[in-house]
């Protein structure tokens, strides 16, 4: 088993958390399973669908009990406290027991889940059960599949500093922090993410992590979750019909195109900024 307490601080290997496999587009955002084909044409493999992660119980003293005299759930505890620095307290012991006994993780991979976490900065049991419940929703189940998903994940970061017209480094920790904030607690795929920032671009023409911010922050709000939701917002924002071909419209609409186009950005960026006003 792999120890997480061998490794030297500092040198923990950085893991994001996985956006949620409905909302996800981009290729790289593909589980294990979904990558895997059944023949070698590149025809997907059928295979059982994984029910999302079910709701984290309240267990009786009797079982905490009964978990606590397991060695590899004690070892588990011990570990945990370790990382963070404090004696756990008996919802974070609670939340331990699910990933163990609900989840049905094996403990190697409990240890890489806590290790990943609290090395990137995230010591809250709110930020490391998302984590686990993805992994249980993505079909991770090793530590190899959790480092695979890091290594995919890397990815998005570079994906939204290209939508910002950044290419000559990579992403500081603060950038990092908010890319996790958006794929972890507003559940949005890199695409949308990537959109928000090409919006904020062409309303302040520079890359600004704190426009971007707001901009998918109402779009939490609105429960926009894919770029059809994101369509019809934007039709509703410019108090347009969505667009519905018609051949009598054909030849007006591409006389029109430039001007249309050009009328529904500034009108949409006039609405974005007098959101931000507002908050």
């Amino acid at each position: 088993r792999e120890s997480a307490v061998s490794l030297p601080a500092g040198e923990h290997e950085k893991e994001n958390i996985p956006p949620p496999v409905h909302h996800s587009t981009a290729a790289y955002d593909k589980t294990p399973t979904e990558a895997a084909t059944s023949d070698g044409h590149g025809t997907p493999a059928s295979a059982p669908a994984i029910p999302d992660a079910p709701p984290v119980p309240r267990f009786t003293r009797d079982k905490l009990d009964a978990l606590k005299q397991d060695a590899d759930f004690s070892q588990l505890l011990f570990l945990t406290e370790t990382y963070l620095g404090k004696t756990l307290n008996s919802t974070e012991i609670n939340a331990l027991c699910y990933y163990y006994d609900t989840l049905k993780f094996p403990a190697e991979l409990i240890e890489y889940l806590v290790e990943s976490c609290v090395s990137k900065g995230h010591k809250s049991f709110h930020y490391i059960e998302a984590v686990a419940q993805r992994w249980h929703s993505a079909g991770i189940r090793t530590v190899q599949e959790a480092k695979q998903q890091s290594s995919q994940y890397t990815k998005q970061y570079y994906s939204v500093l290209r939508a910002f017209g950044i290419t000559d480094r990579s992403p500081i920790e603060q950038e990092i922090h908010m890319i996790d904030h958006w794929t972890n607690d507003f559940g949005f795929s890199t695409d949308l993410i990537c959109e928000a920032c090409s919006r904020t671009i062409q309303a302040i023409n520079k890359a600004s992590f704190s426009y971007a911010d707001s901009i998918l922050a109402n779009w939490q709000k609105q429960k926009v979750h894919s770029r059809k939701d994101l369509e019809v917002i934007d039709a509703r924002h410019t108090g347009a019909k969505p667009p519905r071909a018609n051949s009598n419209e054909k030849k007006s609409q591409a006389n029109n195109r430039f001007n249309n186009f050009s009328q529904r950005e500034y009108d949409y960026r006039e609405l974005e900024q007098k959101l931000l006003k507002k908050q």
